[in-house]
Protein backbone atom coordinates (compact mmCIF):
# COMPACT_ATOMS: atom_id res chain seq x y z
CA UNK A 1 0.00 0.00 0.00
CA UNK A 2 3.07 2.39 0.64
CA UNK A 3 3.61 2.54 -3.22
CA UNK A 4 0.25 3.77 -3.71
CA UNK A 5 0.02 6.04 -0.32
CA UNK A 6 3.32 8.00 -1.93
CA UNK A 7 1.70 8.12 -5.25
CA UNK A 8 -1.20 9.75 -3.19
CA UNK A 9 1.02 12.90 -1.88
CA UNK A 10 2.95 13.54 -4.76
CA UNK A 11 -0.74 14.43 -6.94
CA UNK A 12 -1.22 16.05 -3.88
CA UNK A 13 1.78 18.15 -3.88
CA UNK A 14 1.96 18.48 -7.89
CA UNK A 15 -1.98 20.00 -7.29
CA UNK A 16 -0.81 22.73 -4.51
CA UNK A 17 1.80 23.75 -6.47
CA UNK A 18 -0.79 24.91 -8.85
CA UNK A 19 -1.91 28.54 -8.02
CA UNK A 20 -5.14 29.82 -7.74
CA UNK A 21 -4.42 31.97 -10.79
CA UNK A 22 -3.17 29.49 -13.20
CA UNK A 23 -5.98 27.14 -11.80
CA UNK A 24 -8.73 29.94 -12.91
CA UNK A 25 -6.57 30.92 -16.00
CA UNK A 26 -7.32 27.26 -17.55
CA UNK A 27 -10.96 27.41 -16.79
CA UNK A 28 -11.78 30.82 -17.98
CA UNK A 29 -10.33 29.86 -21.40
CA UNK A 30 -12.34 26.83 -21.85
CA UNK A 31 -15.63 29.32 -21.88
CA UNK A 32 -17.25 29.65 -24.77
CA UNK A 33 -17.76 33.51 -23.66
CA UNK A 34 -15.67 36.41 -23.50
CA UNK A 35 -13.97 37.51 -19.96
CA UNK A 36 -12.24 40.74 -19.38
CA UNK A 37 -11.16 41.83 -15.76
CA UNK A 38 -10.28 44.84 -14.47
CA UNK A 39 -9.00 46.87 -12.03
CA UNK A 40 -10.14 49.43 -9.71
CA UNK A 41 -8.74 51.92 -12.40
CA UNK A 42 -10.20 50.03 -15.42
CA UNK A 43 -6.94 49.02 -16.76
CA UNK A 44 -6.96 45.97 -18.24
CA UNK A 45 -5.76 42.65 -15.70
CA UNK A 46 -6.87 39.27 -17.92
CA UNK A 47 -8.81 38.75 -20.45
CA UNK A 48 -9.27 35.27 -21.97
CA UNK A 49 -8.86 33.58 -25.48
CA UNK A 50 -12.42 34.04 -26.47
CA UNK A 51 -12.00 37.82 -25.90
CA UNK A 52 -8.55 37.77 -27.42
CA UNK A 53 -10.00 36.35 -30.38
CA UNK A 54 -12.64 38.71 -30.55
CA UNK A 55 -10.69 41.90 -30.06
CA UNK A 56 -7.50 41.03 -31.90
CA UNK A 57 -4.83 41.72 -28.98
CA UNK A 58 -2.56 39.13 -27.37
CA UNK A 59 -2.97 40.01 -23.27
CA UNK A 60 0.15 41.11 -23.25
CA UNK A 61 -0.65 43.63 -25.52
CA UNK A 62 -3.52 44.62 -23.71
CA UNK A 63 -2.42 44.07 -20.15
CA UNK A 64 -2.46 47.55 -18.36
CA UNK A 65 -4.20 49.27 -20.69
CA UNK A 66 -7.41 51.11 -20.10
CA UNK A 67 -10.27 49.32 -21.45
CA UNK A 68 -10.94 51.81 -23.89
CA UNK A 69 -8.08 51.68 -25.59
CA UNK A 70 -8.67 47.79 -26.12
CA UNK A 71 -12.25 47.19 -26.41
CA UNK A 72 -13.24 50.37 -27.96
CA UNK A 73 -17.43 49.85 -28.17
CA UNK A 74 -19.94 52.07 -28.02
CA UNK A 75 -20.51 51.86 -24.55
CA UNK A 76 -17.30 53.73 -23.93
CA UNK A 77 -18.55 56.77 -24.92
CA UNK A 78 -21.89 56.64 -23.61
CA UNK A 79 -20.22 55.86 -20.11
CA UNK A 80 -18.25 52.51 -19.75
CA UNK A 81 -20.23 50.23 -18.22
CA UNK A 82 -17.67 48.49 -16.31
CA UNK A 83 -16.46 52.14 -15.02
CA UNK A 84 -19.94 53.00 -13.31
CA UNK A 85 -20.11 49.19 -11.81
CA UNK A 86 -16.56 49.93 -10.49
CA UNK A 87 -17.90 53.59 -8.80
CA UNK A 88 -21.52 52.18 -7.96
CA UNK A 89 -19.93 49.65 -6.92
CA UNK A 90 -23.27 47.16 -8.05
CA UNK A 91 -24.11 45.20 -10.48
CA UNK A 92 -25.06 46.82 -13.71
CA UNK A 93 -26.68 43.55 -15.04
CA UNK A 94 -26.73 43.00 -18.70
CA UNK A 95 -26.19 45.20 -21.73
CA UNK A 96 -25.68 45.16 -25.43
CA UNK A 97 -23.37 47.28 -27.29
CA UNK A 98 -21.21 47.04 -30.80
CA UNK A 99 -16.90 46.94 -30.46
CA UNK A 100 -14.54 47.23 -33.27
CA UNK A 101 -11.74 45.16 -33.00
CA UNK A 102 -8.05 45.76 -33.59
CA UNK A 103 -8.80 45.10 -37.23
CA UNK A 104 -11.74 47.64 -37.58
CA UNK A 105 -14.23 45.16 -37.77
CA UNK A 106 -18.10 45.71 -35.90
CA UNK A 107 -19.02 43.10 -33.59
CA UNK A 108 -21.99 43.51 -31.72
CA UNK A 109 -21.74 41.45 -28.45
CA UNK A 110 -23.96 41.07 -25.62
CA UNK A 111 -23.53 40.33 -21.75
CA UNK A 112 -23.54 41.31 -18.30
CA UNK A 113 -20.99 43.60 -16.25
CA UNK A 114 -20.34 43.06 -12.60
CA UNK A 115 -17.82 44.19 -9.48
CA UNK A 116 -15.26 42.17 -7.99
CA UNK A 117 -14.68 42.45 -4.62
CA UNK A 118 -11.85 40.58 -1.69
CA UNK A 119 -12.47 38.59 1.24
CA UNK A 120 -13.89 41.77 3.12
CA UNK A 121 -16.09 43.05 0.55
CA UNK A 122 -14.10 46.23 -0.64
CA UNK A 123 -14.28 46.63 -4.59
CA UNK A 124 -11.19 46.15 -5.87
CA UNK A 125 -12.54 45.77 -9.93
CA UNK A 126 -14.53 45.03 -12.62
CA UNK A 127 -15.55 42.10 -14.92
CA UNK A 128 -17.72 42.06 -17.91
CA UNK A 129 -18.75 38.30 -19.61
CA UNK A 130 -20.08 38.78 -22.99
CA UNK A 131 -20.11 36.39 -26.18
CA UNK A 132 -20.71 37.81 -30.20
CA UNK A 133 -24.31 38.14 -30.83
CA UNK A 134 -23.75 39.07 -34.47
CA UNK A 135 -24.73 35.90 -35.85
CA UNK A 136 -28.01 35.74 -33.84
CA UNK A 137 -28.75 38.99 -36.40
CA UNK A 138 -29.88 39.19 -40.11
CA UNK A 139 -29.88 42.18 -42.73
CA UNK A 140 -31.99 40.74 -45.01
CA UNK A 141 -30.62 44.41 -47.61
CA UNK A 142 -26.67 43.93 -47.30
CA UNK A 143 -27.32 40.19 -47.46
CA UNK A 144 -28.68 40.72 -50.80
CA UNK A 145 -25.62 43.28 -52.03
CA UNK A 146 -28.27 46.17 -52.06
CA UNK A 147 -27.75 49.24 -49.94
CA UNK A 148 -30.20 49.66 -47.07
CA UNK A 149 -30.90 53.16 -48.66
CA UNK A 150 -32.26 53.75 -52.12
CA UNK A 151 -30.97 56.58 -52.43
CA UNK A 152 -27.11 54.72 -52.38
CA UNK A 153 -26.32 53.36 -55.09
CA UNK A 154 -23.54 51.07 -55.81
CA UNK A 155 -22.68 46.94 -56.00
CA UNK A 156 -18.90 46.97 -55.81
CA UNK A 157 -17.34 44.66 -52.94
CA UNK A 158 -16.21 47.79 -50.97
CA UNK A 159 -19.60 49.11 -51.20
CA UNK A 160 -21.33 45.87 -49.81
CA UNK A 161 -18.84 45.67 -47.08
CA UNK A 162 -20.11 49.40 -45.86
CA UNK A 163 -23.38 48.22 -46.47
CA UNK A 164 -23.07 45.01 -44.28
CA UNK A 165 -22.45 47.37 -41.51
CA UNK A 166 -24.63 50.16 -41.96
CA UNK A 167 -27.18 48.74 -39.77
CA UNK A 168 -24.65 47.91 -36.79
CA UNK A 169 -23.03 51.43 -37.29
CA UNK A 170 -26.46 53.12 -36.82
CA UNK A 171 -28.24 51.59 -34.01
CA UNK A 172 -25.34 53.11 -31.81
CA UNK A 173 -24.62 56.32 -30.18
CA UNK A 174 -20.95 56.80 -31.36
CA UNK A 175 -19.82 59.83 -33.81
CA UNK A 176 -18.85 58.63 -37.37
CA UNK A 177 -16.13 59.94 -39.37
CA UNK A 178 -17.02 59.50 -43.24
CA UNK A 179 -13.93 60.03 -45.12
CA UNK A 180 -13.60 59.90 -48.89
CA UNK A 181 -13.06 62.38 -51.86
CA UNK A 182 -15.73 64.86 -52.82
CA UNK A 183 -18.74 63.63 -55.00
CA UNK A 184 -18.58 59.82 -53.40
CA UNK A 185 -21.33 60.32 -51.40
CA UNK A 186 -20.50 61.32 -47.86
CA UNK A 187 -23.94 63.20 -47.18
CA UNK A 188 -26.08 60.09 -48.74
CA UNK A 189 -24.46 57.86 -46.75
CA UNK A 190 -24.92 60.44 -43.23
CA UNK A 191 -28.53 60.12 -44.75
CA UNK A 192 -28.62 56.56 -44.47
CA UNK A 193 -27.23 55.94 -41.28
CA UNK A 194 -29.87 58.70 -39.83
CA UNK A 195 -32.57 57.05 -41.42
CA UNK A 196 -31.14 53.56 -40.41
CA UNK A 197 -31.10 54.48 -36.61
CA UNK A 198 -33.74 54.84 -33.75
CA UNK A 199 -33.48 58.61 -34.40
CA UNK A 200 -34.97 58.49 -37.90
CA UNK A 201 -38.23 60.53 -36.49
CA UNK A 202 -35.80 63.04 -35.34
CA UNK A 203 -34.11 66.17 -37.12
CA UNK A 204 -31.06 65.80 -39.36
CA UNK A 205 -29.26 69.12 -39.66
CA UNK A 206 -26.29 69.54 -41.38
CA UNK A 207 -23.63 72.35 -41.10
CA UNK A 208 -21.05 72.91 -44.22
CA UNK A 209 -17.84 73.68 -41.77
CA UNK A 210 -16.09 74.46 -45.57
CA UNK A 211 -18.34 77.53 -46.15
CA UNK A 212 -18.40 79.43 -43.28
CA UNK A 213 -16.01 82.08 -41.62
CA UNK A 214 -14.86 81.04 -38.62
CA UNK A 215 -16.65 83.35 -36.19
CA UNK A 216 -19.78 82.36 -38.15
CA UNK A 217 -19.41 78.91 -37.56
CA UNK A 218 -18.79 78.93 -33.85
CA UNK A 219 -22.70 80.88 -33.99
CA UNK A 220 -23.69 78.35 -36.38
CA UNK A 221 -22.96 75.43 -34.19
CA UNK A 222 -23.93 76.82 -30.67
CA UNK A 223 -25.78 79.84 -31.37
CA UNK A 224 -25.55 83.49 -29.61
CA UNK A 225 -27.29 85.71 -26.98
CA UNK A 226 -28.17 89.12 -28.02
CA UNK A 227 -26.01 91.37 -27.92
CA UNK A 228 -22.71 89.26 -27.94
CA UNK A 229 -21.14 90.57 -30.82
CA UNK A 230 -21.60 93.14 -33.56
CA UNK A 231 -25.02 92.50 -35.47
CA UNK A 232 -26.71 90.20 -32.64
CA UNK A 233 -29.68 91.89 -32.79
CA UNK A 234 -31.23 88.62 -31.34
CA UNK A 235 -30.85 85.78 -29.95
CA UNK A 236 -30.04 82.62 -32.30
CA UNK A 237 -30.67 78.87 -31.26
CA UNK A 238 -27.40 76.89 -32.98
CA UNK A 239 -27.35 73.36 -34.95
CA UNK A 240 -26.45 71.83 -31.91
CA UNK A 241 -29.54 72.72 -29.99
CA UNK A 242 -31.32 72.00 -33.59
CA UNK A 243 -30.89 68.91 -33.67
CA UNK A 244 -31.05 67.88 -30.22
CA UNK A 245 -32.18 63.96 -29.71
CA UNK A 246 -31.33 64.19 -33.82
CA UNK A 247 -28.21 63.94 -35.86
CA UNK A 248 -25.80 66.44 -36.68
CA UNK A 249 -23.91 65.99 -39.78
CA UNK A 250 -20.97 68.20 -39.51
CA UNK A 251 -19.43 68.12 -43.85
CA UNK A 252 -16.22 69.19 -44.30
CA UNK A 253 -14.62 68.80 -40.76
CA UNK A 254 -11.11 69.09 -41.98
CA UNK A 255 -11.75 72.77 -42.82
CA UNK A 256 -12.04 73.96 -38.89
CA UNK A 257 -9.64 76.13 -37.74
CA UNK A 258 -8.04 74.85 -34.15
CA UNK A 259 -9.86 77.40 -32.03
CA UNK A 260 -13.05 75.95 -33.59
CA UNK A 261 -11.48 72.50 -32.65
CA UNK A 262 -11.18 73.03 -29.07
CA UNK A 263 -14.83 74.16 -28.87
CA UNK A 264 -16.44 71.14 -30.71
CA UNK A 265 -13.88 68.55 -28.45
CA UNK A 266 -15.33 70.05 -25.67
CA UNK A 267 -18.93 69.31 -26.30
CA UNK A 268 -18.29 65.51 -27.73
CA UNK A 269 -16.62 65.32 -24.36
CA UNK A 270 -19.07 66.56 -22.02
CA UNK A 271 -22.11 66.52 -24.52
CA UNK A 272 -23.39 70.29 -23.63
CA UNK A 273 -21.86 73.65 -24.76
CA UNK A 274 -22.49 77.38 -23.95
CA UNK A 275 -23.95 80.26 -26.50
CA UNK A 276 -21.53 82.71 -28.00
CA UNK A 277 -21.81 85.48 -25.52
CA UNK A 278 -23.62 83.46 -22.76
CA UNK A 279 -22.41 81.48 -19.40
CA UNK A 280 -25.33 79.13 -19.12
CA UNK A 281 -24.62 75.85 -20.13
CA UNK A 282 -27.17 74.06 -22.73
CA UNK A 283 -26.79 70.08 -22.44
CA UNK A 284 -27.76 68.21 -25.63
CA UNK A 285 -28.13 64.63 -27.11
CA UNK A 286 -27.27 64.65 -30.17
CA UNK A 287 -25.58 62.00 -32.90
CA UNK A 288 -22.38 63.66 -34.65
CA UNK A 289 -21.67 62.79 -38.20
CA UNK A 290 -19.06 64.09 -39.35
CA UNK A 291 -17.63 63.93 -43.16
CA UNK A 292 -14.34 65.46 -44.81
CA UNK A 293 -12.20 64.65 -48.51
CA UNK A 294 -9.52 65.98 -46.46
CA UNK A 295 -6.38 63.61 -45.46
CA UNK A 296 -6.68 64.46 -41.59
CA UNK A 297 -3.07 62.14 -41.03
CA UNK A 298 -1.67 64.30 -42.94
CA UNK A 299 -3.25 67.64 -41.05
CA UNK A 300 -2.34 66.19 -37.68
CA UNK A 301 1.29 66.10 -38.70
CA UNK A 302 1.22 69.31 -40.09
CA UNK A 303 -0.35 71.02 -36.50
CA UNK A 304 -3.48 71.70 -38.82
CA UNK A 305 -6.54 69.14 -36.68
CA UNK A 306 -5.98 68.10 -33.51
CA UNK A 307 -5.18 64.14 -33.16
CA UNK A 308 -7.87 64.15 -29.86
CA UNK A 309 -10.74 65.60 -32.11
CA UNK A 310 -9.99 63.10 -34.82
CA UNK A 311 -9.66 59.96 -33.04
CA UNK A 312 -13.02 61.20 -30.78
CA UNK A 313 -14.44 61.73 -34.05
CA UNK A 314 -13.40 58.13 -35.74
CA UNK A 315 -15.53 56.22 -33.42
CA UNK A 316 -16.79 54.32 -36.21
CA UNK A 317 -14.76 55.04 -39.26
CA UNK A 318 -16.01 54.46 -42.92
CA UNK A 319 -13.97 55.04 -46.13
CA UNK A 320 -15.92 55.58 -49.21
CA UNK A 321 -13.81 54.71 -52.59
CA UNK A 322 -14.07 56.95 -55.13
CA UNK A 323 -15.85 55.80 -58.80
CA UNK A 324 -12.32 54.60 -60.48
CA UNK A 325 -12.07 52.28 -58.17
CA UNK A 326 -15.63 51.24 -58.19
CA UNK A 327 -16.04 51.05 -62.45
CA UNK A 328 -18.65 48.46 -62.31
CA UNK A 329 -21.26 50.95 -60.43
CA UNK A 330 -20.99 53.11 -63.58
CA UNK A 331 -23.27 51.73 -65.26
CA UNK A 332 -25.97 51.75 -62.31
CA UNK A 333 -24.98 55.62 -61.99
CA UNK A 334 -26.64 55.71 -65.54
CA UNK A 335 -29.48 54.33 -65.59
CA UNK A 336 -30.25 56.16 -62.46
CA UNK A 337 -29.85 59.29 -63.83
CA UNK A 338 -31.42 58.75 -67.04
CA UNK A 339 -34.47 57.60 -65.10
CA UNK A 340 -34.45 60.58 -63.27
CA UNK A 341 -33.95 62.85 -65.91
CA UNK A 342 -35.93 61.21 -68.86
Amino acid sequence: MEPKNKQNRTDQENLSAWSTEAIATIILDFLADAVVMVGPDAHIQYFNKVAQGLLGYSLGEAKGRHCAQVMCCDACYDGCLIERSIQKEENLGQFETVLRSRDGKLVTIGGYSTVIRDRAGKVIGGLQVFRDTSQMRTFSEPLKGKSPVTHVIGKNHKMREIYEILPEIAKTKSTVLIEGESGTGKELLAHAIHQLSPRRDKPFIRVNCGALAEGILESELFGHVKGAFTGAIATKIGRFELADTGTLFLDEIGDISLSTQVKLLRVLQEVEFERVGDTKRIKVDVRVIAATHKDLIKAIQEGEFRSDLYYRLRVMPIHLPPLRERKEDIHLLINHFLANFN
